[in-house]
């Protein structure tokens, strides 16, 4: 079996792996002339009823810290902070619904998604434009670093793969919203992080994820609004 001290080495090395990966991402889109470029880390966390002793329900909840930085200049500098975390909402009438028909790992992973979508589209033509000098024009930089594999494959399948039965709708909306990001000249690439491998991104979103399952909610998106808008553009 593996040792703590193989265990530790072994960990520190993925830890690496994934900060070289948004290293060399950082670099492509830096090559590409994008001045600004947001780090992303999304997460997920679920707990049945039949796993805890203070709660008769499910809980579910998403977190995300995102990071910006500005690659022309010294591309390890924290610009600008923004967490967001809240429950998997069930219920259509609330504006923070994406589709999820039940709570599981699987939807408070997604849950994410179009939460991040939403807040730097409305970031890139609202704060992005009036203190960064972003134009509508110019191209905005997002990393997402994400832990669970089911999350990037079902965003990120091509068109002709045809969308899963389960959680359809949420996946339909993770995809218009990132679709809506791309049109709007957001640039979205992927990097892989192991989850509870003490990765401090990583471990943060999975923070506010529990914060979420237990009642917490901070800059949580309308995504109602943001998919009327997108219907009513066509």
């Amino acid at each position: 079996g593996e040792t703590d001290d193989e265990r530790d080495a072994r960990m520190a090395a993925l830890r690496e792996q994934t900060q070289r990966h948004i290293r060399e991402h950082k670099a492509k889109l830096s090559a590409d002339g994008v001045r600004l470029c947001w780090v992303v880390y999304h997460d997920g966390g679920y707990t049945a009823a039949a796993d805890t002793k203070d709660s008769a329900v499910d809980k579910a909840g998403w977190g995300l810290r995102a990071q910006l930085f500005n690659l022309t200049a010294d591309a390890t500098e924290v610009l600008d902070t923004i967490v967001a975390y809240g429950p998997v909402q069930l219920d259509p009438d609330v504006d923070s619904y994406i589709g999820c028909l039940k709570k599981s790992n699987n939807t408070a992973e997604l849950t994410a998604v179009p939460h991040a979508m939403t807040l730097l589209i409305k970031w890139k033509r609202g704060v992005g434009r009036t203190r960064w000098g972003m134009r509508s024009t110019g191209t905005l930089g997002v990393i997402m670093v994400y832990d669970s594999q089911y999350t990037k494959d079902v965003c990120t399948a091509p068109e002709h793969v045809p969308v899963p039965c389960n959680n359809r709708t949420a996946i339909v909306v993770c995809r218009r919203l990132i679709e809506a990001a791309r049109d709007r000249r957001v640039q979205i690439s992927w990097v892989k992080v192991k989850g509870h491998s003490k990765e401090e991104g990583n471990d943060r979103a999975d923070k506010l994820a529990g914060y979420a399952q237990n009642g917490g909610e901070k800059n949580v998106q309308d995504i109602a609004m943001m998919m009327d808008l997108l219907r009513s553009e066509g």
